[in-house]
């Protein structure tokens, strides 16, 4: 062995394609139409670096400790994984052996970048919208389908209660099929001048039909915001090809033929919450966050359960929260998304490690919502 050394990466990837129609010409002169898949790449690199812990070049039998320490700088995007891209960070060791092949071990690990509410002024003030819609048969014309969303504010953290209500009014001769509210992460993925985006229904509340000439009310519904990213991947935007942001959507879908109406709130997610919210989280936390009937596994030895099964023994917090000594620290839950490969195609049977991996995102334990009066449209 001639040398034992630790690495860190950090990067942004980003591969999608798109199709195109092609003219060729054989060599008789014959033009023939083909579709053409075109591939769109990009990248960033967040970090690079390289200790060398042992130079050799003999290290005796026995089980050895070698300390290191390795610096993430500021202004970092969050671990993210999507569909078409993801941000990912990595430290592996290095066997460098003299005429054999290196032994390589690799472990994936979360970076969370800081993103603070209470710097977004329009975060703690309520969201509201609108709309309305007539339908049209013939020569008739019905009355008019209007909606109305309200939000008790536009900014959270995971672990938080979006608290709203809404209405519908249906002066139509039509009968409603479904209501539905969606909390939605939008990704935009970006390449070479081109762009990807992608949807994702983080939560999703829903009610039955609506006669014509009736209505319905939303009174003060909850949902709760599981492990997600922070809305940017960060404060200051730090990555710059993959773009995240959040809404909460209210659609109204129509019996037969017509289109839904839909209404959007703006939704901002943080990893600081508002500070007005911090006597509503708890310090104990209750059982694993179960996602679609299936319970996320438990952590590691040593560890306990948080809301979402994160950890609730967490590592120290960063100096951003110095300003904040009245804010329970928050558990570190995984990604509502779950797991995902993440093998390389430089991780061949020479590399050793965990390729099933999660990002996990600060979670805090709030107190569930009480009842109050409902807010006035």
């Amino acid at each position: 062995m001639s040398a034992l050394k630790i690495k860190l990466r950090g990067s942004g990837r980003v591969h999608f394609t798109t199709t195109k129609q092609v003219t060729v010409r054989d060599s008789d002169g014959k033009s023939t139409t083909k579709t053409e898949t075109v591939h769109h790449r990009s990248s960033e690199e967040y970090v690079d670096q390289e200790a060398v812990l042992f130079h050799g070049p003999e290290l005796g039998v026995g089980h050895h400790i070698f300390p290191f320490t390795l610096f993430l700088g500021p202004n970092l995007p969050s671990s993210f994984e999507g569909q078409y891209g993801n941000v990912r960070y990595h430290i592996q060791g290095v066997i460098v052996r003299d005429w054999l092949w290196n032994h390589r071990t690799k472990v994936h690990v979360t970076v969370n970048s800081i993103l603070d509410l209470n710097e977004y002024p329009a975060c703690i003030h309520p969201g509201q919208t609108g709309n309305h819609k007539t339908f049209c048969c013939l020569c008739c014309r019905s009355g008019p389908l209007s909606t109305r969303i309200h939000t008790n504010k536009q900014g959270y953290v995971p672990g938080e209660y979006i608290i709203f209500s809404a209405e519908v009014d249906n002066q139509s001769n039509k009968e409603m099929k479904h209501s539905n509210v969606e909390l939605v992460e939008e990704i935009v993925f970006k390449a070479g001048g081109h762009q990807k985006i992608d949807k994702r229904v983080v939560a999703k509340m829903h009610r039955g039909k609506i006669d014509a000439g009736e209505s319905e009310m939303w009174d003060r519904v909850a949902i709760l915001v599981p492990p997600l990213p922070p809305s940017f991947l960060g404060h200051g935007r730090p990555c710059g090809i993959i773009h995240i942001t959040y809404t909460l959507k209210f659609t109204v879908t129509p019996e037969g033929v017509g289109f839904s109406l839909k209404s959007k709130i703006p939704i901002t997610i943080g990893t600081i919450p508002l500070r007005n919210m911090f006597n509503q989280i708890q310090q104990s936390t209750p059982g694993p966050f179960v996602a679609g009937g299936v319970k996320n596994p438990g952590p590691p030895g040593g560890f306990s359960d948080g809301q979402f099964g994160g950890f609730s023994s967490a590592p120290p917090l960063p100096d951003s929260f110095n300003s904040y000594m009245d804010l329970p620290p928050p558990t570190y839950a995984e990604s509502v998304w779950g797991q995902v490969n993440v093998r390389d195609v430089e991780d061949d049977e020479n590399c050793e490690g965990s390729f099933e991996f999660a990002p996990r995102y600060p979670t805090y334990n709030f107190l569930p919502p009480q009842p109050s009066a409902p807010p006035q449209f």
